[in-house]
């Protein structure tokens, strides 16, 4: 799934599903990556933020990312 977001299309139908399940935490912590993030090209830095709430979930649900 990493290689979809680094290499593929930045946003799909399948994505906003995905974004509608997200917690308001999930949702401060994909904002403040936003935020602090080095990359200076959009796209990317919209593409690390999306990587590091799935890692975050994947890491409470057990799924051994972290």
């Amino acid at each position: 799934m990493a290689e979809r977001y680094l290499d593929g299309p930045v946003w799909s139908a399948r994505d906003s599903a995905w974004l509608d399940s997200l917690s308001a935490e999930d949702l401060r912590s994909m904002v403040r990556h936003l935020a602090s993030s080095p990359v200076a090209s959009p796209r990317l830095r919209l593409r690390a933020a999306i990587w590091h709430v799935m890692r975050r979930g994947m890491a409470r649900a057990g799924g051994g990312a972290r």
